[in-house]
C-alpha cells in the first residue's frame, strides 16, 4: 500500500472508508452497476444505403469539438453494422424523442428485426444511396468517419459532421438503470 493511501484527500475516500458500502464480486459487474447511475440520450445511428441500410441504438454519443463539428460514436465490433459503416464510411445519429422508445427498442436487437428489415417505421426516409434518417427525430447528425480506434470489444467512431437537421423541441429519451425514461419539461416558473 502506498504512503497515505488510507487517508482522505481532495475529497476521495480510500477503500477503507468504502467498505460499509457492498462489494460486488467482479470489477465487470461493478462497472455495469456503476454505469446504470449514469442517465444518456438515446439515439439511432445508421449506417449503409438502400438494401444494406443497417443501424443500432446507442447511448455512447458524445461532442467532440464545436471548431470542426465532429463526435465521437462507441459500436460494438461484433455488431452487423460495424462491417457495413467500415466499407461505407458514413453514418447518421438520429437523436431520438420519448415518442421513440419502440424505434430505440427495434434497433436494439429487441424487437427480432435484422439490418434493413428494421426501417419498416414510415417516419424512416431511405432515399437511394443517401443513409436513412429519421423524419421526427429531435435532430439528425450526418457524419463522415474520420477514424475507427479499435479498442477491447468496441470501435470508438470519429465521425465529421457534414449536415445537420432539426425535427423540433419535445422531451427526449434517455436510458438510466437499465430503462427508457423522459426528462421531465423545466418549470417556467422562477
Amino acid at each position: 500500500m502506498r504512503e497515505g493511501a488510507g487517508d482522505v484527500t481532495d475529497g476521495v475516500a480510500s477503500l477503507e472508508e468504502l467498505e460499509g458500502l457492498s462489494a460486488p464480486p467482479s470489477i465487470t459487474s461493478a462497472f455495469k452497476n456503476a454505469m446504470r447511475n449514469l442517465a444518456a440520450g438515446v439515439s439511432v445511428v445508421t449506417v449503409g444505403t438502400d438494401d444494406e441500410a443497417s443501424g443500432f441504438t446507442a447511448t455512447s454519443v458524445v461532442s467532440l469539438s464545436v471548431d470542426t463539428p465532429s463526435v465521437l460514436v462507441s459500436i460494438d465490433s461484433s455488431s452487423a453494422s460495424w462491417p457495413i459503416l467500415h466499407r461505407s464510411c458514413r453514418f447518421t445519429v438520429n437523436l431520438l424523442s420519448a415518442s421513440h422508445h419502440e424505434i430505440a427498442e427495434t434497433f436494439a436487437g429487441r424487437r427480432g428485426l435484422r439490418g434493413n428489415q428494421r426501417y419498416v417505421d414510415p417516419r424512416w426516409q431511405r432515399s437511394a444511396g443517401q443513409v436513412p434518417y429519421l423524419l421526427d427525430a429531435l435532430a439528425v447528425i450526418e457524419c463522415d468517419l474520420e477514424e475507427a480506434i479499435p479498442r477491447y470489444s468496441h470501435v470508438i467512431l470519429i465521425g465529421n459532421v457534414v449536415k445537420v437537421a432539426f425535427g423540433g423541441a419535445r422531451t427526449p429519451l434517455v436510458y438510466w438503470q437499465g430503462g427508457y425514461n423522459q426528462v421531465r419539461e423545466r418549470s417556467r416558473e422562477l
